[in-house]
């Protein structure tokens, strides 16, 4: 699935990569609805990828609610059930939501969305997106809303929100940001003080490990108020299933770490070159997620799942971060850019192979079944 939206990508690079940063002619829109409709249909019919993949089947077979009373996504369930839908025609529609919202956030700088595509699946977010569907369509839909905040229009921006919390009742806590990010302003200019924040995070990380039995009441309340529905995300089964993979054996982890340093290296070249409110926005997000990601001890899926939102600005900005090494012509940036490519494409093949039958990471059809 990678290879083959990769290589598509591929075949426009002249016209997406070094033409035109959007996406308004004619070709741009209908590549983006040809992504958008094979996207749609290979994950609708997907059958046991993502841990919680049955627990959303039997919710819309049997026509019961898995979150905590999500009005909009009990609507689409209801809507699908009653038309007699076949449960793969809903997973479909509810990718196209995913992928839909996500996409058009990027639809001015069309130039990234071959990286952002690749990034998706080879960063490992798609994965997320295929477990945490509720919250995962509530994410796409804040980063749509996002573009509103950069054209100051806050009451889109709240619409969406609002909508974005009919799908997870977590997502009420995107509607303060606005403020925050209105002005498109540079909150961490300097990179040195970045590189202490992001050493700090360990440092509690650290400490924070040794406290995690006597904040099991925050833990419980983490679970059953915030991330919500019918699962049980314990510690112990999060690190089961992510030692089934490279990601969990920390190579791939120390790897994403290593590499994020030498983004924040770069920050400040990285601005002057796409110099531009959005960006600001995106490597606030970036770099917030950042922290927040690894304050936390590795694994701990139950405590950080209510900030889900912000984890996958990663994968985007290393999307920005290759584009900028593929395209500002330096001695050995387009090698290192290509080398990023390949390192992400092994450690996604890696985690494939390295999965167990209980991993849920493996592709399937339906029908096959």
């Amino acid at each position: 699935m990678v290879s083959l939206a990769w290589l598509y990508s591929l075949n426009h690079s002249y016209q997406v990569i070094y033409g035109d940063r959007s996406y308004k002619s004619k070709s741009g829109i209908l590549y983006l609805i040809f992504i958008i409709l094979s996207f749609s249909l290979m994950m609708g019919l997907r059958y046991d990828v993502g841990t919680d993949y049955f627990s959303y089947q039997e919710g819309y077979i049997y026509n019961f609610d898995v979150g905590k009373g999500e009005v909009l996504f009990n609507w689409t369930r209801e809507l699908f059930n009653k038309f007699g839908f076949h449960y793969w025609v809903y997973f479909s529609f509810l990718a196209f939501l995913n992928i839909s919202f996500f996409l058009l956030a990027f639809r001015k700088d069309g130039f990234i969305i071959p990286l952002i595509l690749f990034f998706l699946f080879a960063n490992g977010d798609w994965l997320f997106w295929m477990n945490g569907i509720r919250q995962a369509i509530a994410m796409c839909i804040w980063i749509f809303a996002l573009t509103f905040i950069e054209k100051r229009k806050f009451w889109w921006y709240l619409v969406l929100c609002l909508i974005a919390i009919g799908f997870h009742s977590s997502a009420i806590i995107l509607v303060p940001l606005y403020p925050i990010l209105r002005s498109g302003k540079d909150y961490f200019p300097t990179i040195s003080i970045q590189l202490i924040l992001f050493s700090s995070v360990f440092i509690i990380q650290y400490f924070f490990g040794s406290l995690l039995d006597q904040l099991e009441p925050l833990i419980q309340f983490y679970q059953s108020e915030l991330s919500g529905g019918i699962y049980n995300y314990s510690m112990e089964r999060f690190e089961e299933e992510a030692s089934s993979s490279v990601d969990g054996s920390g190579i791939a982890y120390l790897f994403r770490i290593g590499l994020s340093i030498i983004v924040i290296l770069y920050s400040k070249s990285l601005k002057d070159f796409y110099n531009s409110k959005w960006f600001n926005i995106v490597y606030f997000l970036f770099f917030i997620g950042l922290l927040i990601e690894n304050i936390f001890p590795t694994g701990s899926i139950v405590l950080t799942r209510p900030f889900r939102y912000f984890f996958i600005f990663k994968g985007i900005m290393f999307s920005y971060f290759v584009y900028y090494l593929l395209n500002i012509k330096q001695k050995f940036s387009e090698i290192v850019g290509s080398a990023l490519i390949i390192v992400f494409l092994i450690i996604f093949y890696l985690n494939i192979v390295m999965a167990n039958s209980n991993s849920h990471l493996w592709y399937q059809l339906y029908f096959q079944q």
